[in-house]
């Protein structure tokens, strides 16, 4: 599962057909930093509760790379991305010089961001949550 968190780098994301595409990649440290990626499959229009299929990856990326480096090579991964359709559309949102609750702010007004509010109960049982907190 993706996490945003202070250590967020960047979250980019490509609308291609049939489907989408997203990344995020945090700073971990000592080693580096953490790619996490998804795609989904779309088999009807549900925004919540959807049978839609999706296949999470992800990996290290060496810290010998500079941010500005990571960054690069993810704007190369999404133009690559960009290649199953030239019409697709994408979105790039950098934590920069942003404070967190900045980023997510800006992260909630993104085209292909959903939100619903859940109790912590519900949370939990959706695997949102590892453990309840009170």
């Amino acid at each position: 599962m993706m996490s945003l968190t202070e250590n967020t780098i960047g979250i980019w994301f490509v609308d291609v057909p049939d489907g989408d595409w997203l990344a995020t990649v945090n700073a971990v440290e000592p080693e580096g930093y953490e790619l996490v990626y998804r795609t989904r499959n779309r088999v009807d229009d549900k925004i919540f509760d959807s049978e839609d299929t999706k296949d999470w990856g992800g990996g290290r990326i060496s810290g010998k790379l500079s941010k500005e480096e990571v960054i690069e090579k993810m704007r190369e991964l999404v133009a690559d991305v960009k290649l199953y359709d030239e019409n697709s559309k994408s979105h790039e949102l950098l934590m920069g010089d942003k404070t967190f609750v900045e980023f997510m702010d800006e992260f909630m007004e993104l085209p292909f961001v959903n939100a619903r509010k859940m109790s912590k109960d519900e949370a939990k049982e959706h695997g949102y949550l590892d453990e309840v907190i009170h």
